[in-house]
């Protein structure tokens, strides 16, 4: 049925597709967003991409109106998803352990002859046991640490020197993130599988060896 809607259209059917992509994005989108949404996607004067348009429509609700109401404040000239965004964008408990294999595998990947220097290593040191503190606890989501602070960790991590420290930033950004999220997650009811948490634990002791 695709396939003859789209030579209706006049479009391959690998076009079609990538219609219905943006159509759903789109929709995802607005209904996060409001209405207003399609003026900042389709402003003729701020057009965005169909790729920065599909990449928000993955992310949650909160970070789509983040990026959408930055663009249309003049803050941001495209709602796509930038590294620096510090706002809630966790959809499942998935994204925990993939953040964190992703972490394990370049901390351990370069861990070489030659051992990784840098200021960035307590902060990750600490983060990760944050992260395991709050894994474990049952009760109310425990207080973030002053030094874990979203404007601190951002702070510190664009004062940081060149060289090794590319690798310490790119672990931080993504553990911290689970730890910025972690209350907001539990407050959605996204919570781990008992699989999900043994994975998480196990990938968690493991990069605190490489580190």
């Amino acid at each position: 049925m695709a396939e003859g809607l789209a030579a209706g259209f006049g479009r391959s059917f690998s076009d079609y597709k990538k219609m219905i992509w943006l159509a759903e994005a789109v929709e995802s989108i607005v209904d996060n967003c409001g209405p207003g949404a399609a003026y900042v996607l389709f402003n003729e004067s701020s057009q965005q991409t169909t790729d920065a348009i599909l990449k928000l429509s993955r992310t949650s609700d909160v970070r789509q109106r983040f990026r959408v109401e930055g663009v249309n404040s003049g803050r941001f000239k495209s709602i796509a998803p930038q590294g620096t965004d510090t706002v809630f964008d966790t959809t499942s408990f998935s994204e925990v352990t993939s953040r964190l294999m992703r972490v394990r595998g370049r901390l351990e990947k370069a861990a070489g002859p030659r051992p990784l220097t840098g200021d960035l290593s307590p902060v990750l040191r600490l983060a990760v046991g944050r992260l395991q503190e709050q894994l474990m606890s049952s009760e109310v989501p425990l207080a973030i640490p002053a030094r874990l602070a979203k404007d601190d960790v951002m702070s510190e991590l664009a004062n940081t020197p060149s060289g090794d420290a590319g690798l310490w930033r790119y672990a931080i950004r993504l553990v911290v993130k689970n730890v910025w999220d972690y209350e907001e997650m539990i407050r959605r009811g996204i919570k781990p599988s008992a699989e999900q948490l043994l994975r998480a634990t196990d990938e968690l002791e493991r990069i605190s060896e490489a580190i």
